[in-house]
């Protein structure tokens, strides 16, 4: 039936097989006719020009009029349709209004896995680290790539566990656990949006792998000078892993260093925002071997990244490390134990503190935690920047590691620093 608008119709008739398959269609060839039945005039037969013949339940709700289709007369009996019929005007007595109610299965059946998802990334992009968005991307579009198609409702907790656990067979608990999530936020998201009508979040209710306890694995000084000693700084992998050693920030800040943050004749690196895990600008003072490492960089014209060929920066994490971590026994003396990249951080975290170099909070300062001391309200009112501290912290470090990797030490530049005390 055309939305605001009501088809002819014809008088009463006991509606059974017989007469729904005989009954005329409009006279004018065009449109349809309504046949109300004799017993239940709420279910009509609704006949095309075209000779299609269906039944229908026509009800009221409020001064609106609504129609529900039950099915084809080829498909349901007259006796069938009566019933159903039935059952509809039970529930419009009981205050529903399932036609409305299946329009919103519809609309609902519309809202895709695939179409939410691309709605919720868009969204979040603003406001997302790019490393973070990457990660969002991979978990939606590629681990659940075999929803997309599906409607967004029909994904229970069932269907959403069963996806984990073979993505955590496949690929691992970290990933699985991270990819659960992502889906949790997305269905928070589309809920909180009026994207989806549900009770409750299905992925927050599902069962998710336990990611493996937090690595806790602390690289000697020995192990970083061997892993200085094996690093080539002209490349940028090993420039990188350098940094990462001196500086103890993470990989992507590295990899995805700007000339624009630089400022080499000062000896500093300012991380933006945008770029810092916690959201927070972050000055990191460049030490001796670390203004040295960054001079020496070949600038490519109209690049802004210092490292890499890609469009944010250094790529190809993985293929670099195995090369890595084929030559580092021969620089060591010995095989070494497995390790990654982020164990540098807290390699580096760890030698400043038992080696006495710097208090727990210029520790904290020099890889930009917002824990302890600063967090929470007393965060808010210290805003110093500790950079005389962190810097003297970081150059006797770099002079610790270069000692240990038998390499002298470059000549510092001699640089006034705002606030630094006589």
């Amino acid at each position: 039936m055309t939305k605001g608008t009501i088809s002819p119709e014809k008088p009463a008739v006991r509606l059974d097989q017989r007469a729904a398959r005989s009954l005329p269609g409009p006279g004018d060839g065009k449109g349809d006719v309504l046949y109300p039945d004799l017993e239940l005039p709420a279910l009509n037969l609704r006949v095309f020009a075209s000779g299609h013949r269906s039944w229908i339940v026509r009800y009221r709700v409020g001064p609106r009029q609504r129609a529900v289709t039950l099915g084809s007369v080829a498909e349901l009996s007259a006796g069938e349709a009566r019933r159903r019929a039935r059952e509809i005007l039970a529930q419009v007595r009981l205050g529903r209004d399932p036609a409305a109610e299946k329009a919103k299965a519809r609309e609902a059946a519309a809202a895709t896995f695939g179409a939410i998802a691309e709605a919720f990334l868009e969204e979040r992009a603003a406001e997302l680290r790019p490393a973070t968005l990457r990660e969002y991307r991979r978990h939606l579009q590629i681990y659940l790539a075999p929803w997309r198609p599906l409607p967004a409702v029909e994904l229970d907790r069932a269907t959403i566990a069963r996806r984990l656990a073979a993505l955590a067979k496949a690929s691992g608990a970290v990933t699985a656990a991270r990819t659960h999530a992502t889906l949790s936020a997305l269905f928070s998201w589309a809920i909180r949006r009026g994207l989806l009508e549900l009770d409750a979040n299905p992925a927050a209710l599902a069962w998710k792998p336990e990611p493996p306890p937090a690595r806790d694995r602390v690289l000697s000084l020995e192990e970083l000078a061997a892993i200085w000693r094996a690093t080539d700084p002209a490349s940028d992998f090993g420039a990188i892993v350098r940094l990462l050693v001196l500086t103890g920030c993470r990989r992507e800040e590295a990899g995805g260093m700007t000339w624009a943050e630089l400022d080499l004749e000062r000896g500093a690196w300012l991380l933006p925002a945008t770029r810092t895990k916690n959201r927070r600008p972050h000055l990191v003072p460049l030490s001796p071997p670390a203004r040295a490492l960054l001079e020496q960089r070949p600038r490519r014209y109209g690049r802004p990244f210092v490292f890499g060929t890609g469009a944010n920066g250094f790529v190809g994490w993985s293929h670099a490390k195995a090369r890595l971590d084929a030559a580092l026994p021969e620089a060591l003396g010995r095989p070494i134990a497995p390790w990654r990249l982020h164990d540098l951080r807290r390699s580096v975290v760890t030698g400043l503190a038992e080696h006495g170099l710097a208090p727990p909070h210029i520790v904290e300062a020099i890889v930009n935690h917002a824990s302890g001391h600063k967090a929470g309200v007393a965060g808010v009112y210290n805003r110093a920047a500790y950079e005389p501290e962190k810097r003297s912290a970081l150059d006797r470090w770099a002079a610790l590691l270069l000692e240990a990797a038998g390499e002298a030490l470059p000549e510092a530049k001699v640089v006034a620093l705002a606030g630094a005390r006589p």
